[in-house]
């Protein structure tokens, strides 16, 4: 009976030992869910709060903007490309301008802008911080002028976010440049001179020098906030990838015709012909959608002397070889040029030599290798194949006889493998299969074959 006793006694212990440490574990953990939870509800008022933020931000810019006649277009990326995917902000309050990283990028047409004090002092007024870009303008590239500063870029922070607002500078042929956000970065308000930092950093896609196609722009409403934006957002921000813009170095321009003196003679008349030539070019292959860049001398007189090089009595232009089209040849001469030459084949040295008028016309085809560029040459009385090689090299936009064209990027490597270290030197003897230091001997085509790979009209 005792035992019995006992065991019930011990039974009843475990028991209540076993309900409390249920009871003080349900417990620990409600105390760590509500922790928990708290921690959560924190980071979701923070996160409400930036939003709110920026959105704000935002509003009360474009309110300023609007109050001083400053006509905005939507240049952001993120907003942008929410506008493609999202045809309307009806089924939520803040679709577009709070879910912001740091910055909203804007733009001003620059016939539009100036750099107006009171403007910026209201935005002071309203807390804002302002701070702007100067550099020299591309517009001015004829070889003796230097172009004067512009105002290229004005950052306005407020709450750790920024309103970046990019001043587009409209070009002859049909496009935008904005300039680089460089490190002369200046501050507005004098009291703060000393203190040019920005409180969030600047990473969006404007802060590189650029060129894009001016674009259609039409009035919307996003969040209740009235701005412009292009027509086509998802044409327009295809190209950001390819806008890399290069300007031609008017201080080596200036310091090339200083030791080599101006222009000669024939020089203006060559240099119309050319630009008559290249205008025609950019027209039709653009239809075909063939990019093209500056090569060869072309490409040499741009970028050491900003100018055609009148002795080289040519225009010479490089294109990839998988960019080719079969219609590229009825579309030139359909455009007027007459086919002069057509050397080797698409996939080997291909060639096209073509006349407009009395301007010989060099298209040279690019192939791609795993570390390098070439392209080919053809001797047409022996037969022999030459090979060009290049590092290989992207490509960037650059103003050049008021076009706005491509080079390589890394152009001075490029001129190097061409012209070699003494490039900046005038050459006017220049023999094609031996000069250039990256000729190669590249066999001879078999003699069966020059029918079809040596072919010469007129």
């Amino acid at each position: 009976m005792r035992n019995k006793k006992l065991v019930k006694i011990i039974a009843a212990v475990l028991i209540c030992y076993f309900l409390f440490q249920v009871i003080l574990y349900t417990f620990i953990h409600s105390r760590q869910d509500d922790s928990s939870e708290g921690s959560r509800q924190v980071e979701s008022h923070e996160e409400d709060e930036k939003r709110i933020s920026s959105f704000r931000n935002v509003f009360d810019f474009v309110t300023e903007c609007h109050n001083h006649g400053i006509p905005l277009i939507l240049l952001d990326s993120t907003v942008l490309h929410s506008v493609i995917t999202l045809q309307s902000s009806a089924t939520k309050e803040c679709l577009f301008f709070c879910d912001l990283n740091g910055s909203t990028v804007f733009g001003v047409l620059s016939q539009l802008w100036t750099h107006d004090k009171s403007f910026l002092d209201d935005l002071k007024d309203n807390g804002f911080r302002s701070h702007y870009v100067m550099e020299r303008d591309t517009s001015a590239l004829e070889y003796l002028s230097l172009s004067e500063n512009v105002y290229t870029h004005y950052m306005i922070e407020r709450y750790g976010h920024i309103i970046h607002l990019v001043i587009l500078y409209s070009r002859p042929d049909s496009y935008w440049w904005l300039g680089h956000v460089r490190q002369n970065i200046i501050t507005y308000d004098e009291s703060e001179a000393l203190d040019n930092h920005l409180s969030v950093e600047l990473n969006d896609s404007f802060t590189k020098e650029g060129a894009y196609d001016i674009a259609e722009l039409i009035k919307v409403t996003m969040d209740g906030i009235k701005v412009r934006a292009p027509r086509y957002p998802k044409v327009f921000l295809d190209q950001i990838s390819q806008s890399a813009f290069l300007r031609c170095n008017q201080s080596r321009a200036k310091l090339f015709h200083g030791l080599y003196g101006g222009p000669g003679d024939g020089s203006e008349t060559f240099r119309e012909a050319a630009k008559e030539t290249l205008y025609l070019v950019k027209k039709t292959l653009d239809i075909l959608g063939v990019r093209f860049w500056l090569s060869s001398g072309t490409c040499l007189g741009w970028f050491r002397q900003c100018d055609t090089i009148s002795y080289s009595g040519d225009v010479d232009i490089g294109i990839w070889i998988k960019d080719y089209s079969r219609q590229l040849i009825p579309a030139m001469q359909q455009a007027g040029f007459v086919l002069k030459h057509l050397f080797g084949k698409e996939s080997d040295s291909f060639e096209l030599s073509f006349y407009n008028g009395d301007m010989k016309l060099d298209i040279f085809f690019f192939y791609e290798e795993d570390d390098h560029m070439w392209n080919g040459g053809t001797q047409v009385k022996t037969g022999n194949k030459y090979k060009y090689i290049f590092p290989k090299f992207s490509l960037c936009w650059t103003e050049f006889l008021e076009m706005k064209l491509r080079v390589p990027c890394n152009t001075q490597a490029y001129i190097e493998a061409n012209y070699g270290e003494k490039w900046f030197e005038p050459v006017k003897m220049w023999d094609w299969k031996s000069s250039p230091p990256n000729v190669r001997p590249n066999g001879r085509w078999p003699e069966e074959e020059w029918d079809k790979v040596i072919l010469s009209f007129g």
